[in-house]
């Protein structure tokens, strides 16, 4: 009998260390989809800011400042977001509760340990696209011709046909108007 007990304990530790392993498992891979969609935003954001930050790059700013710019974009939201989350989470703390083994609903090693850790994953996140917009080169940025925009399904140019480009960097030349 007294073996039989030691089993049926040692299945429901097995049972529970299988579960914390799932859920282990599965928050790890939320952490990791947070992060990169973080980075798959922050990337388009900084290829849509190409111009403008090629701009400022070529007025003087340095690249700490261009960087500081980017992560300072990524903070803030991820500061946001984590102060949405821990208000949800007390609002949704009896729910909560029944989830968390061996802790309560407003423990503050969770609502302190958790924000801080999405914070620094999606700060991390940011880092990439902010390294890649430093080293933009101001006058391949301002030479960028894709000025376009979509209308209706057709894709239409910005710019006036009247304007012309020169090959010379930071010049544009305006012809003459065409007469209709």
């Amino acid at each position: 009998m007294k073996l039989r007990r030691f089993t049926m304990v040692a299945d429901c530790d097995s049972l529970r260390n299988f579960d914390l392993l799932l859920l282990a498992g599965f928050s790890f891979l939320a952490v990791t989809l947070a992060a990169v969609g973080v980075y798959a935003v922050m990337a388009y954001s900084v290829s849509r800011r190409t111009r403008e930050i090629g701009i400022r790059i070529a007025l003087g700013a340095s690249s700490r400042d261009v960087l500081h710019l980017i992560l300072q974009q990524g903070a803030r939201l991820a500061i946001v977001g984590s102060v949405i989350g821990v208000a949800g989470s007390f609002l949704l703390r009896r729910i909560m509760a029944s989830f968390q083994y061996g802790l309560s609903a407003n423990d503050p090693l969770v609502l302190c340990l958790v924000p801080c850790l999405m914070i620094s994953v999606i700060v991390l996140a940011c880092w990439l696209p902010a390294r890649r917009a430093t080293k933009i080169d101001p006058k391949a940025a301002l030479r960028w011709k894709r000025m376009t925009t979509v209308l209706q399904g057709s894709c239409t140019s910005l710019t006036p046909s009247y304007i012309q480009y020169s090959t010379r960097p930071f010049t544009i030349s305006a012809a003459t108007k065409p007469m209709n």
